[in-house]
């Protein structure tokens, strides 16, 4: 091959190259772009997307509990809650104040967690009272988190009635960076129980 016809070959050859990264650059560029609506609170199981969802009202949080799949958060908007009786028995749900400390629960309050992996952040529970000798928190489940919440003042009218404020049962279940206040009533602040085996707590617990 002549040297005319080699140079021709070489720059044949690189314009051809340059053709083929400029297509390669523009099909990346036009790849769709995952839509924000593909983040919706059903999901089949099989991705990870995360469902985040505002609620403002008690019972709002009662019913999205019924329906909530894993790795979704509800986010409790900014405000006082009376609760009473509520049961988590899903898992790998996370129930979040909106703000830490602004979102209140009062009055009579037995908050259940039956499932595992489920968090509860930034509520302040203040004034609360126990349901009969139920704890105002049963953990029955495994490897859930209670975190960054406040149990203020959460006594009944009477001292000598007896109740936790918090029984534990399960394993691999954590309390961390709470605040308890103010306990001056029968019974004591957090009981850990595994006597009766994972799952089970005693009546009063």
């Amino acid at each position: 091959m002549t040297r005319g016809k080699y140079a021709k070959a070489v720059i044949v050859a690189v314009i051809a190259s340059i053709q083929v990264m400029a297509a390669t650059a523009s099909a990346q560029q036009e790849q769709p772009v995952a839509s924000k609506a593909a983040f919706s609170f059903q999901n089949n199981g099989t991705s990870d997307a995360v469902a985040s969802i505002k609620c403002d009202s008690s019972d709002s949080l009662k019913e999205l509990l019924k329906k909530a799949e894993e790795g979704t958060e509800i986010i409790l908007k900014n405000g006082t809650y009376t609760v009473e009786s509520l049961t988590i028995d899903r898992t790998g749900v996370k129930i979040i104040a909106e703000t830490p400390g602004e979102v209140i629960f009062t009055g009579p309050t037995r908050i259940e967690i039956k499932g595992d992996k489920n968090v509860i952040k930034g509520i302040r529970f203040d004034a609360c009272v126990g349901i009969g000798k139920a704890s105002l928190v049963g953990i029955r489940g495994n490897e859930n988190r209670i975190t960054e919440c406040a149990f203020l003042n959460c006594n009944p009218p009477a001292k000598e009635t007896y109740y936790h404020w918090f029984g534990i049962d399960g394993l691999k279940n954590r309390v961390d960076h709470c605040n308890f206040t103010g306990q001056n009533h029968a019974g004591v602040t957090i009981v850990y129980s595994f006597d009766k085996g994972p799952g089970v707590l005693k009546p009063y617990e």
